[in-house]
């Protein structure tokens, strides 16, 4: 005959493989989190180091630009479209501006 076993075994058991089952699955999760990289291929591509170094032609380009004073700047030119569609009869497309540029321009040589 079998020696029969109290219940409080068999809850004991299925308790620590419950715990078990329950502690290896948190190991993983910690350490599936922290290996994983939260950067994505792109985001990898964009944050490469920066050399350091500059091109000497970019350095003499930009010291060879025109510097513009205050005065410059407060003064802006702008064109009348209104006058050009007044001479020319057109609404004021891009060729119509481009027509009346030309017609003004000869108006003022005299061609």
């Amino acid at each position: 005959m079998k020696v029969k076993r109290a219940k409080s075994t068999y809850v004991l058991m299925v308790g620590m493989l419950t715990l078990i089952s329950a502690g290896g699955f948190l190991a993983y999760s910690l350490y599936s989190a922290l290996t994983k990289s939260q950067i994505t291929k792109e985001q990898q591509l964009d944050i490469r180091p920066l050399n350091g170094s500059l091109n000497q032609m970019v350095l003499e380009n930009l010291s060879k630009r025109r510097q513009f004073n205050q005065a410059e700047l407060s003064n802006v030119v702008s064109i009348d479209y209104s006058q050009a569609e007044k001479e020319t009869g057109k609404t004021a497309t891009f060729s119509a501006i481009v027509e009346a540029e030309s017609v003004a321009t000869e108006s003022a040589t005299g061609e």
